[in-house]
C-alpha cells in the first residue's frame, strides 16, 4: 500500500504473520463513506466517530506534511468479526488509515479479510483501464466498491480525485508431510480521475504507474 512511504503503517500482513491466534489492535466501527468528505472533514470528527486510534503518526507526500491515524483490529486465525470458528486457515483482520493536511482529510482507505466486507480485488483487470477514455462508474463496474479515496497531496493533482483499492490478506495451508505454509496476498491500487470523471491515471502498489 502506497502509504507505508509515510513511514508510520503497520501493514496488517506484519501482524497476520506475527500475532499467531491471539488478537492485536482495537475494534472500531467503519465509518459510511458518506459521513467522510475529503477537503472538509476534520481530524477531530473523524476520531469522534471512529474513537481514538491505535496508531497516530506524521509523513510527507508531494512534499506536503500529512498527520495520519491508523485503526485495526486482527482477530487471529480462528475467529471473525462475530467470533465464529472457522480452521480453513483463514487469517482474519481489518485495518483502516485516515490522512490529514492542516487536520483536514485529504485521503483514507481500509482493507479487510472478514467475509462481510471482503475488500479483496481482481487487480488482473486494471489493465483494462485506458487514460481518457474510462470513467469512474466504469471502474467501479469492473472493480467493485473501493476501499478508499484520496485528493492532494495524496495524488499528485491538486483538481484531480482518486478511488483507493486495497487487499491484504494471510492464510496457512497444509504442507506435506507436514507443518503449514504461509501464503500472503497483498494488493494496492490507486485510480486518479479528473472533474470530469476520466481516468487521469492508476498507479500500482508497491509502485509504477500507467
Amino acid at each position: 500500500m502506497r502509504a507505508r512511504t509515510l513511514g508510520i503503517c503497520m501493514p496488517m500482513l506484519m501482524l497476520m504473520a506475527t500475532a499467531g491466534c491471539a488478537s492485536s489492535g482495537s475494534r472500531f466501527t467503519r465509518p459510511q463513506p458518506e459521513t467522510l468528505v475529503l477537503g472538509k472533514t476534520t481530524h477531530d470528527e473523524v476520531v469522534r466517530q471512529v474513537g481514538e486510534p491505535v496508531r497516530t503518526g506524521t509523513g510527507v507526500k508531494n512534499d506536503q506534511p500529512l498527520k495520519v491515524v491508523g485503526y485495526w483490529y486482527y482477530c487471529g486465525l480462528a475467529c471473525k468479526l462475530g467470533e465464529e470458528r472457522d480452521w480453513t486457515g483463514k487469517f482474519y483482520g481489518r485495518a483502516m488509515h485516515f490522512f490529514f493536511s492542516d487536520d483536514v482529510l485529504v485521503g483514507y482507505d481500509y482493507t479487510s479479510t472478514h467475509d462481510n466486507d471482503d475488500t479483496d480485488f481482481d487487480d488482473t483487470k486494471a489493465y483494462q483501464l485506458k487514460k481518457g477514455q474510462t470513467t469512474r462508474s466504469q471502474v467501479i463496474e469492473l472493480l467493485g466498491k473501493p476501499s478508499g479515496m484520496y485528493i492532494y497531496p495524496m495524488i499528485s493533482s491538486k483538481t484531480d480525485t482518486a478511488l483507493v483499492y486495497v487487499y491484504q490478506g494471510t492464510k496457512h495451508k497444509p504442507r506435506f508431510p507436514r507443518g503449514l505454509e504461509t501464503e500472503h496476498t497483498s494488493k494496492f491500487l490507486v485510480v486518479s480521475f479528473d472533474t470530469q470523471d476520466l481516468l487521469t491515471g492508476a498507479e500500482f502498489g508497491p509502485g509504477g504507474e500507467r
